[in-house]
């Protein structure tokens, strides 16, 4: 299309555009610019003073008729004078607006009220006199603007002072550096076109001011027009660069504007905004979609697909992940030597893995997991009867769930039934509920570890009732900016933060030194020696590398290392957890968005900094503390199905570099053929006769971040939160101190991890989709305890009356609790995936059969 352009133009022409080598954002920001000018009497301000003066006049001709006033006053010649001046400082718009209220005089009511006000206060003449000048005005303004601002450059528009000082120092860093990089002649016609807007400054702001709303519209249209024909001459090359580079001054609206205007005429060759809008983007073209075979949609996907765009992010994200894949891999053959074949941890996620893969083996009573006897049936009948108990427990809730639109739990309120009198009253949300799923993994931990966690939860919940009475101001944070609550005392994820750094502490160190006394002589690795120590190595310096490529200044260095440290505190420390208890707290994460607010590093990481740092913050739940567990218990599986870990090694590798491909290649062709819809949700879209205009969702909240902060505001959180780092430090502390008296007294009865599994149990809605309860601190925690009291109380009862051959007679029951539950919500999503697709494909099916899929959401369970 440019070709046939270029063959249209003649030879001769030439472009006489003043800004085309200079960096370049929207042709329209200059009128917007300019569009906002300075005085002490503006338009709207005059227009407030004549209304109100308008309406008093009113109330008093009201007053006059009712006889509540017996003289009717005239306005004094004061009063006058400042409603001439009034109407002469209106605009067209504010003019516009008060003469359609007068102009229907005879009808009934406030418009005839208020031109009777008109007519009293003698204005009526100049009313319609400055209408009809304003006008005027307004239509030559809109002819000769355009003109004028096509030879301004808006690059020199916001060096002038009043401009320049009113962005973020970030903004004035990039105009700086723009200044310094352009060739001299160019950066002194720039400074002359300056000083020239400087002297002219007062008559543009004034010319853009008088332009009347429909006529600034179409002179922003006739620029952005201009603006778009700029564009389609360029060659690939000098579009991908104003496209892709960070210009002197861009705000999100003008990189919108430049992310939809691609420059290929309609052509999607070089669409990025079908990824949010599809490639049908109005109606009438997701109509023809929609009626379209699919095998049709699927070819013209995969025709106007954009891939030269998407296949360099593409492979250096995919590098980056499987770096980190490959790093964890590593760090899991580091740490299997010391928890796995020394410290013997219980993996009771692996006990449930264990007895479905060897169902015909009596693996619960095995001295050795490696040589259990066989069994004389196929399946355990306890096992069974747990599965028909989880099984029943689920199926009734789910049932509910999608029968009658209401979830039943198994729950007690504690705190509206017992809590009734004293300070107990106050302690809010305190529930007892019971999870098949949470019963059947705690029954296989050990005792004081379960007997920590819910006796920990009472004694958290009382200091902080204690500290809520005790405080005239509940501390806050009034900076705080996050999305996931925790504004408040006692930040329990800063708690959280501060306890995972000293437990991972704690526990590196302890393996560090059990590692140096491990033999020697073991052969079967998960990855060779040599090439394990290689890669811990190598692989942060090439993940580091991959960050640089992304965009991270070198300077930054310093925080990434930072960033890193922490995030693998809580990784280790996650790992370990689950290690020892089998329960799920990979969901839980520090809300990392504001990682850099709180420790007020966001003036020395700049806007662009930040900016990047937004797109990292989902790793940490989504890969990191997910991979690092399932590393740890193949392992250790493998170990008791006497498999070669290499195989494991290898399969993980396929099985993940498998999944990166799918799962890339899927969502970019996803998003293009349903656009935000598909990873924002349809209730999150707005749509009019254009299609979908905007959408809410997770996809979207870095982009937020990145706006909200890095146009205004970096410099607001250059302090530190020292009230959040407080409670990191206190975190810390507790975890350090009951590790201490664990250590150092034989017989006391808590355990770190019960601090441990408490903080990371506190879900917020934005991390999780299993979300535990209510607004509170306590509620959010109440999912856990009851469950794990529950099986405390049963495997103290068992250990005690019929010792450990009674307790490993009953862990197939509970085991098969989980197996049970988990079985059952697998078939309820199945079926309600099968009546959602028949529903969609097939016209015959009757609605009381799919309707209640259709109308609720999969059913989750509302605890674990």
């Amino acid at each position: 299309r440019r070709a046939e352009q270029q063959q249209e133009t003649p030879d001769d022409a030439e472009t006489t555009d003043p800004q085309a080598e200079l960096p370049q954002g929207t042709a329209e920001e200059p009128a917007e610019i300019l569009g906002e000018p300075d005085g002490p009497e503006q338009p709207e301000g005059a227009a407030g003073r004549l209304l109100t003066a308008l309406a008093e006049e009113a109330e008093r001709l009201e007053a006059v008729r009712a006889g509540e006033l017996a003289v009717e006053a005239e306005p004094t010649e004061e009063e006058i004078e400042q409603l001439v001046e009034d109407v002469e400082t209106l605009g067209f718009d504010q003019i516009e607006a008060i003469s359609e209220m007068v102009e229907e005089s005879g009808d009934e009511g406030a418009d005839a009220k208020m031109a009777e006000a008109v007519g009293s206060l003698t204005i009526a003449d100049l009313l319609s006199s400055r209408y009809e000048q304003t006008m005027l005005v307004s239509e030559q303004t809109a002819e000769e603007l355009p003109q004028i601002l096509a030879q301004v450059s808006e690059f020199a528009i916001s060096l002038l002072e009043s401009n320049y000082e009113a962005l973020d120092p970030d903004s004035q860093g990039r105009i700086d550096n723009t200044l310094e990089d352009l060739p001299e002649d160019h950066r002194s016609r720039l400074m002359a076109e300056k000083d020239m807007l400087k002297q002219r400054e007062g008559e543009l702001r004034g010319k853009v001011t008088d332009l009347s709303s429909s006529d600034y519209r179409d002179v922003v249209n006739t620029l952005m027009m201009r603006n778009l024909a700029r564009f389609e001459e360029m060659d690939d090359a000098d579009f991908d660069e104003v496209r892709n580079s960070f210009t002197y001054r861009l705000t999100r609206r003008e990189r919108q504007s430049i992310f939809r205007q691609d420059g290929t005429g309609g052509r999607p060759d070089q669409n990025l905004a079908g990824f949010n809008d599809s490639l049908w983007r109005t109606l009438d073209e997701q109509r023809r979609r929609e009626s379209a075979a699919w095998t049709e949609n699927l070819e013209e996907l995969r025709r106007d697909l954009p891939w030269h765009i998407w296949a360099r992010p593409m492979i250096m994200w995919g590098l980056l992940f499987t770096c980190i894949f490959l790093f964890l891999m590593c760090l899991a053959e580091w740490l299997r030597r010391k928890w796995i074949e020394r410290e013997n941890l219980a993996f009771p996620l692996v006990d449930v893995a264990d007895s479905i893969i060897r169902h015909d083996w009596e693996v619960e009573l095995a001295i050795d997991p490696r040589e259990p006897p066989k069994r004389q049936w196929a399946f355990n009948p306890i096992f069974l009867m747990g599965l028909g108990v989880g099984f029943i427990w689920i199926f009734a809730e789910a049932f509910g769930h999608y029968i009658t639109g209401t979830e039943y739990v198994a729950t007690y309120n504690i705190s509206s039934e017992v809590f009734r009198t004293g300070a107990l009253r106050e302690m809010d949300g305190v529930q007892l509920v019971l999870s098949p799923i949470v019963i059947g993994i705690a029954f296989l931990v050990s005792l004081e570890i379960s007997f920590s966690v819910w006796t920990i939860f009472f004694i958290y919940s009382a200091a902080v009732l204690t500290g809520q009475l005790a405080m005239e101001a509940v501390p806050q944070d009034s900076m705080y900016t996050g999305w996931a609550g925790g504004r408040h005392y006692p930040f329990p994820m800063e708690q959280m933060l501060g306890a995972v750094m000293a437990f991972s502490a704690v526990t590196l160190y302890k393996s560090f030194r059990l590692g140096r006394r491990i033999e020697q002589g073991a052969t079967e690795y998960f990855i060779p020696r040599r090439l394990n120590r290689i890669g811990l190595i190598v692989l942060p310096a090439a993940i580091l590398l991959l960050f640089w490529d992304m965009g991270f200044s070198p300077a930054l260095t310093w925080f990434l290392l930072f960033f890193g440290l922490v995030v693998m505190a809580q990784t280790v420390a996650t790992a370990r957890v689950r290690a020892e208890t089998g329960l799920p707290t990979h969901h839980a994460s520090y809300e990392y968005t504001k990682f850099p607010m709180v420790f007020g590093l966001t003036g020395a990481m700049g806007a662009k900094g930040y900016a990047l740092f937004t797109n990292l913050v989902f790793l940490p739940v989504t890969l990191l503390f997910r991979t690092l567990p399932q590393h740890l218990e193949n392992i250790e599986l493998a170990r008791r199905n006497k498999l070669k870990y290499k195989v494991i090694a290898v399969a993980a590798v396929l099985g993940f570099l498998t999944a990166l491909t799918v799962g890339m290649v899927s969502f970019i062709g996803f998003s293009y053929y349903y656009g935000s819809d598909f990873y924002a949700g349809a209730d999150g879209d707005i749509h009019d006769d254009q299609g979908p205009t905007g959408s809410q969702g997770l996809a979207h909240y870095p982009l937020w971040v990145s706006h909200f902060l890095g146009e205004v505001g970096l410099d607001r959180f250059t302090e530190p939160h020292w009230i959040r780092i407080y409670f990191m430090i206190i975190g810390a502390g507790v975890l350090l101190v009951l590790t201490y008296l664990r250590n150092r007294f034989l017989r006391f009865p808590f355990h770190p991890l019960g601090y441990m599994l408490l903080l990371l149990s506190i879900y917020y809605e934005w991390v999780s989709p299993y979300f535990k309860g209510g607004e509170g601190i306590e509620s959010e925690t109440s999912w856990l305890w009851g469950s794990v009291l529950v099986a405390w109380a049963v495997k103290k009862l068992v250990v005690k009356y019929g010792g450990m051959f009674s307790y490993k007679r009953a862990k197939p029951f509970f085991i098969g609790l989980v197996v049970g539950a988990v079985m059952c919500v697998f078939l309820w999503n199945s079926i309600d995936l099968v009546a959602s697709v028949s529903e969609a494909v097939f016209e015959d099916v009757p609605s009381w059969l799919v309707n209640p899929f259709v109308d609720q959401p999969p059913y989750s369970p509302s605890v674990y």
